[in-house]
């Protein structure tokens, strides 16, 4: 279940939405200072067919498969503040609250122009699917306020 409401600080003049080109599939939205992120699972083989998660975490626990059943609970999600440094303030994962989504050294936007750039977040590329920044400069500012402005 979702539930959404419109925050405290969450005006429409910063916008962004990132997507995980590689691996598992993750997105990244920025309304104002609030930050979401969601990063899908990896699954890893299950070969019965279940008629609920529940049906195959069972499965792959009663058969010793721990890894499997981990690989169908695992799901990245929460929520937080750029005004903070990018800190999370809310996640699915309980002890990532109060860390840092990213910082300076884990990401860098790429490209010269805002329309065709991609972001790389632990190396790994995301494209920018909604942007209300007019140049690469602005988005590296916001992603990246602790460095001094990067060349592609």
């Amino acid at each position: 279940m979702e539930r959404w409401e419109r925050l405290e600080g969450g005006a429409a003049e910063q916008r962004l939405a990132l997507r995980k080109k590689e691996g598992v599939d993750g997105i990244l939205v920025v309304v104002g200072d609030h930050f979401h992120y969601l990063v899908g699972r990896c699954i890893i083989g299950t070969e019965e067919v279940q008629t609920s998660l529940v049906g195959v975490v069972g499965t792959a626990l009663s058969k010793g498969d721990r890894a499997t059943a981990e690989s169908f609970l695992h799901m990245e999600a929460g929520h937080g503040r750029v005004s903070t440094g990018w800190k999370i303030d809310a996640a699915i994962q309980p002890w990532k609250e109060g860390t840092i989504l990213f910082d300076d050294e884990d990401i860098r936007v790429v490209g010269d122009s805002i329309d065709s750039c991609h972001v790389l977040w632990d190396g790994t590329r995301w494209d920018v699917y909604e942007s209300s920044f007019k140049t690469v400069g602005q988005l590296r500012d916001v992603l990246c306020p602790g460095r001094k402005r990067q060349k592609g």
